[in-house]
């Protein structure tokens, strides 16, 4: 089943909406309850993250009725819905805020993303800015492209390279279980030590 440009727009428009309406209205008005830790105190959920990612299925359900929808809350109930991704005609994979602990702190840098995928290839990406009101798309065979509520779309192009010396990276070691986690950033001044001699020596 090939996704078109109006799928991908239709897509945007429920992440949109689920923006509008379900995590907008608690941004920054999150109260005592409505935020609970899962994993970790930097693993948390919010009453916004399970209410959009209903909103969202129930939207993509309405489109898409035949498609499996995979959403981030809905597998940490149900393991097993992520093994069906590969066998599915059309699957949809929503984490309903991406970046809920920035959410959580009032930070402005969190999205709404949907992926789609075919017979287990992905076929389609979105994020979706509920602040700014942007959403960001990639869909197989058609290219990348950003439209927005005040902005007409334009296409998305790969940055040009730099040499490896001036590149930056951010490491994240907030998910990583223990012991593991305490030894990676043990050992971080050594990679950046050894990443620094690489790129000198270039």
């Amino acid at each position: 089943m090939p996704l078109t440009r109006h799928d991908a727009a239709a897509i945007g428009e429920i992440l949109a909406q689920a923006g509008r309406a379900e995590i907008m209205p608690r941004f920054q008005r999150l109260r005592d309850g409505q935020v609970r830790q899962k994993t970790s105190a930097f693993d948390v959920v919010t009453d916004a993250d399970e209410a959009a990612e209903q909103a969202i299925s129930a939207a993509l359900r309405a489109r898409f009725p035949t498609a499996l929808i995979v959403g981030e809350e809905a597998a940490e109930t149900d393991p097993g819905l992520i093994g069906r991704i590969a066998g599915a005609e059309l699957a949809f994979i929503i984490d309903p805020i991406d970046g809920t602990r920035n959410f959580v702190a009032g930070l402005p840098l969190f999205g709404v993303m949907a992926a789609a995928t075919v017979r287990g290839e992905v076929a389609l990406g979105a994020i979706h800015d509920p602040v700014c009101g942007d959403t960001a798309f990639a869909l197989r065979g058609e290219g990348a492209w950003i439209a927005g509520e005040a902005r007409p779309p334009a296409d998305l192009r790969v940055a040009a390279p730099v040499p490896v010396a001036r590149m930056d990276a951010v490491i994240g070691t907030n998910f990583l279980p223990e012991p593991l986690r305490s030894t990676v950033n043990r050992n971080l001044p050594r990679v950046a030590v050894s990443s620094w001699l690489r790129c000198a020596a270039h």
